[in-house]
């Protein structure tokens, strides 16, 4: 299993936690990783763990792969704003 890959699932399920036909599997495993946070604010922590931790970048360089200005990622990471669909998938994609 590879942890990067991990991190943008959980990611992603973070941000969108209730998405029509999920398996079972993937509903499971959407409620085990809800906590009382709010999806927002697990979205943005586990966006700062996957560019400062797992692949070790700046909000400038994080912003540049995915083809974001910098300012935008730190918006995500501090909550202000919410990415949209295409926005969560160029952050996925810069991130895998």
């Amino acid at each position: 299993r590879n942890p990067l890959r991990i991190a943008i699932g959980e990611l992603a399920m973070s941000y969108l936690p209730c998405i029509p036909n999920l398996t079972t599997r993937q509903v499971q495993y959407v409620e085990s990783a809800m906590t009382d946070q709010q999806p927002s604010e697990i979205f943005k922590e586990r966006l700062r763990t996957a560019r400062e931790q797992l692949r070790k970048w700046s909000q400038s360089e994080l912003g540049e792969k995915a083809g974001l200005p910098s300012s935008s990622i730190a918006h995500f990471e501090t909550g202000a704003r919410k990415p949209s669909f295409d926005t969560l998938r160029k952050l996925a994609n810069a991130l895998e």
